[in-house]
C-alpha cells in the first residue's frame, strides 16, 4: 500500500483548531456548570470563535 503524504501545515491548523475546541468546550461547561458568567455565550467574539472552530474543521477536514 503507497503511504500518503502528510501537509504538516493543514496538521498544524487542524491539531490548533482541536485545542481550541476542547478551550471552548471547557470554558462552555463551566459557564453551564458554575454559572459563572450567564451572558459569557452571548457575546460576538465567543460566536466568531466558535464559529472559527467550526469552519476550521469543515474546511481541513
Amino acid at each position: 500500500m503507497k503511504e500518503q503524504k502528510r501537509y504538516l501545515l493543514i496538521d498544524g491548523i487542524r491539531g490548533l483548531a482541536i485545542v481550541n475546541m476542547v478551550a471552548f468546550h471547557f470554558l462552555y461547561d463551566v459557564n453551564e456548570i458554575w454559572n459563572i458568567n450567564s451572558h459569557w455565550y452571548e457575546e460576538k467574539s465567543i460566536h466568531i470563535w466558535q464559529q472559527a472552530i467550526c469552519w476550521n474543521n469543515i474546511c481541513t477536514g
